[in-house]
C-alpha cells in the first residue's frame, strides 16, 4: 500500500514538473502601439474657428483583432498570436488621426470619437481604411476620407494610398511604419481642412 502511494506521489510530481515546464516554455506575448507624430506646428487653441472632430474610422475585419496580421502573399496571411496591439485599432486610430491632424494644423481641441464633442463638431472627418497590411519590411495603407459639415453636407473627399518601409527592426519597426503612414493620411486631410478653416 505504501509502495503504491509512493508511486502515485512520484507520478503526480512528474506530471506537475512536465506541466509547469510546458507553461514556462510557452512564448510570452509582446504588445505594440500606434503613436501620433511628435513633429508639430506650434499649437493654438480653437477659438472662433470651426470645431473639428474625427467621427469614425473603419478598418478591414481581417485586421480588426488584437493580433498583428502579416500578409504572406495574395491569398495567405499570418495571424501572430504573440504579437499584439496594446489597444483595439478601432479605438486608437481615431485618436491618433485627430492628434496628427491637430499637429499639422497647429490647432488644439480636435476631438475624436467617443468624445461627446465629436458629435457636435462643425467639421467632421470620416475615414474608411480599406487596406492596413504588413508585408515583410513595409506596410501598406489605403484610405478613403470625407469631410462633412454639421448638416452632413460633403465638403471634400479624397483617397490616400501609401507604402511605408519599416525604419526599425522587427515589429517595433512595423508599428512605427504604420504610425508614419497614418500621419501621412492625416496630413492629406489636414491640408484640405486648412483651406476650409481659412475661408
Amino acid at each position: 500500500m505504501k509502495s503504491a502511494l509512493c508511486r502515485a506521489t512520484a507520478a503526480f510530481s512528474l506530471f506537475c514538473a512536465f506541466f509547469l515546464g510546458g507553461c514556462a516554455s510557452s512564448p510570452s506575448s509582446r504588445f505594440y502601439s500606434l503613436s501620433p507624430s511628435s513633429v508639430c506646428v506650434e499649437k493654438t487653441a480653437l477659438q472662433s474657428a470651426p470645431s473639428v472632430a474625427v467621427v469614425w474610422v473603419t478598418i478591414p475585419e481581417l485586421v480588426n483583432r488584437p493580433q498583428l496580421v502579416a500578409r504572406l502573399d495574395e491569398f495567405r496571411v499570418d495571424i501572430m498570436e504573440t504579437r499584439r496591439w496594446a489597444e483595439p485599432l478601432k479605438e486608437v486610430l481615431p485618436r491618433v488621426i485627430a492628434e496628427d491632424v491637430s499637429c499639422v494644423l497647429g490647432l488644439e481641441g480636435i476631438a475624436s470619437y467617443p468624445q461627446p464633442s465629436a458629435d457636435s463638431a462643425d467639421l467632421r472627418i470620416f475615414v474608411d481604411i480599406q487596406r492596413f497590411d504588413l508585408e515583410k519590411s513595409r506596410v501598406s495603407l489605403d484610405a478613403f476620407w470625407l469631410i462633412r459639415d454639421a448638416d452632413n453636407r460633403l465638403i471634400d473627399s479624397g483617397r490616400s494610398r501609401l507604402h511605408e518601409s519599416s525604419k526599425g527592426s522587427g515589429y517595433e519597426g512595423a508599428a512605427e511604419a504604420f504610425s508614419s503612414a497614418i500621419y501621412l493620411v492625416s496630413r492629406d486631410i489636414a491640408e484640405r481642412l486648412k483651406k476650409e478653416l481659412n475661408k
